[in-house]
């Protein structure tokens, strides 16, 4: 025989997820030191990053993409310019893709560079 669940309103889940899990029992931290706390790590985060950059299929991808753009913005007529402008964001887009990745692998290289120089019993 299945028992028949009580519903619960919003009010009451939310006071028992509370209950369950309480930030500062659990963890001893506030909710937010626990976003710094499970931050994604640095060195992960780059190497990904490296491979992404270096993979010659998003590479391509890439150059596809923007070549696309560029077609598509040079075949435009003098009244599209709402369409240009839309092409000209995309390509700003894209572009931003890339730099974060590269931002991401500058990241780890720092963060490697840091823990070497205090890698203990250096001098």
């Amino acid at each position: 025989m299945r028992r028949r669940m009580k519903m619960r309103t919003k009010a009451e889940r939310l006071d028992c997820y509370k209950s369950l899990f309480n930030w500062k029992q659990v963890l001893g931290l506030d909710p937010p030191d626990f976003a710094e706390a499970i931050a994604p790590d640095v060195i992960l985060l780059g190497r990904h990053a490296k491979a992404a950059l270096a993979n010659p299929a998003f590479d391509a991808a890439f150059k596809k993409i923007e070549a696309e753009f560029i077609k598509a913005w040079k075949t435009s007529t003098p009244s599209e310019s709402e369409a240009r402008e839309k092409i000209y964001y995309r390509m700003e887009g894209l572009a931003q893709v890339k730099l974060k990745l590269q931002g991401m692998l500058a990241n780890m290289e720092m963060e490697l560079s840091a823990r070497e120089r205090n890698k203990p019993g250096q001098s």
